[in-house]
Formats: structure tokens, C-alpha cells, sequence
């Protein structure tokens, strides 16, 4: 399939060309019709084979396709949230984001331990469309109102850590109004 076909908002398709993509990969091929129309996707597919692509080019067709809501008072609010289980992962998703969100007004902002605490917590109360991040990172900054979910997220991701995520989602946004994308790498 190639990317084309799918109708895509064009600062999408040049991240696309960007990053040197032509035609879908079969998880790509898979994932991205359900994903673009709003629906819940899990993939399973080896490392390499594009899910991280397949869910940024989902999330950020659908935050570009939707009026971002009105800010909460106070802490920001990310559009998008990724979690992921290690810091290489939050690490290589930030990446693939500004990679094919370069041509998007979005701003993308990882969070992870083993770097400068404050640093990362004053650039997080700056704001940011799309947060990817550790959960226990995540959950710091959420516990001390530095990001909050609000109205959001619209979309993301979830690699991992399922049950501690469980404890924002009283506050995120109604089931009907989000969608989300679940990878893990395939087995060997």
C-alpha cells in the first residue's frame, strides 16, 4: 500500500518522504486504515518493521485533523501521550516523532529518568502536543501538577505499564473522544 492511498494531511506526507517511507510495511498496512478512522489497534510485529511510524502518522493525522481543545488552567496539557517501559524506547519514539512531525506544528517533549530532573520538569510546565515518557516520570510530573490530562490525550500509545496508567485515566477524556494504539515487538 503506499502511503498516498491513505489520504493524509500533507505535512504528514512530507514527514513521510522525510523519513524515506514509500509503501507500508504489512503492520503498517494493517494498523493504519482502523487507527485513521478512530478506531483502537494492538499490534504485534519484530522491532524495525514500522508500529512506532504507524501510530505517529495516525496521531498526528488525527491531531492535525482535529481542533485542539481549550487549555486547562495551570499545568499543560499534552494532545498526545506516549508511555513506554525503558528510556531507550521514550528515547527512539521522540526521535521517529521529530522525524515525521517536523513538518507539523507540534511540539514533541520526552521525559525519562537518568537526565536533569528540574530541566526536564521546567521544560514540561512549558508546555507540549506530544509528550512521550517513562511511567514512573510521568507519574512524578503528574502527582507534583506540572502536566495533567485534561481534555486530552487524543491518542496514544501504551508499551507497557497498563496498570499504572490506569490511575490518570479517571481524569483523561471520555472513551468515546480518544483512541489508542498498543505495540510490542514481536517475539524471536
Amino acid at each position: 500500500m503506499d502511503f498516498a492511498s491513505l489520504d493524509l494531511p500533507e505535512p504528514v506526507m512530507q514527514g513521510i518522504r522525510e523519513a524515506g517511507f514509500v509503501t507500508a510495511t504489512p503492520i503498517q498496512e494493517a494498523a493504519l486504515p482502523l487507527a485513521l478512522r478512530g478506531k483502537d489497534v494492538a499490534g504485534q510485529a519484530q522491532t524495525g518493521t514500522g508500529k512506532t511510524a504507524a501510530f505517529l502518522i495516525a496521531a498526528f493525522t488525527k491531531m492535525l485533523r482535529t481542533p485542539a481543545p481549550p487549555a486547562p488552567p495551570g499545568a499543560g496539557a499534552p494532545r498526545m501521550l506516549v508511555i513506554a517501559p525503558t528510556r531507550e524506547l521514550v528515547v527512539q519514539i521522540e526521535s521517529d516523532a521529530r522525524l515525521l512531525g517536523r513538518f507539523t506544528p507540534f511540539r514533541t517533549l520526552a521525559v525519562y529518568g537518568g537526565i536533569d530532573y528540574a530541566k526536564q520538569r521546567e521544560t514540561l510546565a512549558a508546555g507540549c502536543d506530544l509528550l512521550v515518557g517513562t511511567p514512573g516520570r510521568l507519574i512524578d510530573y503528574l502527582k507534583q501538577h506540572v502536566w495533567t490530562w485534561g481534555s486530552s490525550p487524543t491518542s496514544g500509545s501504551s508499551c507497557g505499564a497498563c496498570r499504572r496508567r490506569r490511575s490518570g485515566s479517571r481524569t483523561s477524556s471520555p472513551p468515546h473522544s480518544r483512541s489508542g494504539c498498543s505495540s510490542s515487538p514481536g517475539s524471536s
